[in-house]
């Protein structure tokens, strides 16, 4: 599975349990939320860092 994939699934299981949530709950997935983007932006620049990291000459 590719990575567009997997945060494809990620965000359409984020949207199902939002859906499906209301009151003190709500903050809960509002937090996972957040939490999943933050991880995700990480995730974007460990790639980057990563690619950098390869193309420059040793």
């Amino acid at each position: 599975m590719s990575d567009e994939e997997c945060a494809q699934l990620q965000e359409q299981w984020l949207q199902e349990e939002i859906s499906r949530t209301s009151g003190p709950d709500m903050k809960r997935v509002s937090i996972h939320t957040t939490n999943a983007a933050i991880r995700s932006f990480l995730k974007f620049l460990w790639n980057v860092a990563l690619t950098l990291s390869a193309a420059r000459p040793r």
